[in-house]
């Protein structure tokens, strides 16, 4: 109820950003990516009259201090080897989709999770 009265009147965007640990999880279990998943689409659901879009973005491995075992080179060989582009992302490749999702353009996207992977597990 907290919630519903603090978006009385709200408009605004919602983005989930999911680590590429829980997709791997996902791909384990069932309930992983599919909890995130079902999770964007619920909210995207209850908080669409009030114009509220709600998504979530999936990255791949991204170069950044949570990948140290990117470096090693048998981490990047695992690494390389899931992705069909052959290469880890830069934060420079995922924050484009970020940034799209939340701006304007993307005002008819909604309860949706954009994989921003390389192609990983092709």
């Amino acid at each position: 109820m907290a919630v519903q009265k603090r978006l009385r009147g709200a408009r605004g965007r919602c983005l989930r950003y999911t680590a590429c640990h829980v997709r791997t999880v996902a791909c384990r279990s069932e309930n992983g990516l599919f909890a995130v998943d079902t999770l964007v689409k619920h909210f995207a659901s209850a908080l669409g009259e009030r114009g509220v879009r709600v998504n979530a973005v999936a990255p791949g491995v991204v170069e950044t201090d949570m990948s140290n075992f990117a470096r090693t080179d048998s981490g990047r060989n695992v690494t390389l080897a899931m992705q069909a582009l052959k290469r880890v992302a830069q934060p420079d490749d995922i924050a484009p989709v970020v940034a799209f999702l939340a701006s304007d353009q993307a005002r008819w996207i909604t309860g949706d999770t954009v994989r921003v992977d390389g192609g990983s597990k092709l």
